[in-house]
């Protein structure tokens, strides 16, 4: 993800690369605009204005995203696995083939509700399991 600031006379896009902070700087907002889908679509920023208006407009999956974002984000490369086990495992199945553009903050908050009562669930059936309603000593 990328952001755009007005600095002075001119427009500073701003991401995270290989978990350090970059930037630079446009002279205009169009050309920071440009610059920010390309940032976004994993595009150096010296490609072809064209072609990363092209892929900003496509459509992408959640499965899409989390690819560019777990590859990007800078994670220790011991906790990468864990993250990706996640993602394949409770993400997926449930938005992974959905565009991005398509899921609702309500849906995600209603799926947390979700796993949260199947966590419960779990850790109850955990806390009871091998006593009975009925044992009595």
């Amino acid at each position: 993800m990328a952001t755009i600031r007005q600095r002075g006379t001119g427009f500073t896009v701003t991401w995270r690369e290989d978990g350090k902070q970059r930037g630079a700087t446009f002279r205009s907002l169009s050309q920071a605009n440009i610059a920010k889908a390309q940032v976004e679509a994993g595009l150096p920023i010296h490609t072809q204005p064209k072609e990363a208006t092209e892929l900003s407009k496509r459509p992408r999956t959640v499965a899409d995203y989390a690819q560019t974002f777990l590859a990007g984000h800078g994670y220790a490369p011991a906790s990468l696995p864990v993250r990706r086990s996640i993602f394949k495992h409770w993400v997926n199945p449930k938005f992974g083939a959905r565009r991005m553009d398509s899921i609702t903050p309500a849906e995600v908050r209603r799926w947390l509700r979700e796993l949260e009562a199947k966590a419960s669930e779990r850790s109850h059936d955990q806390e009871h399991q091998g006593h009975s309603v009925c044992d009595v000593d």
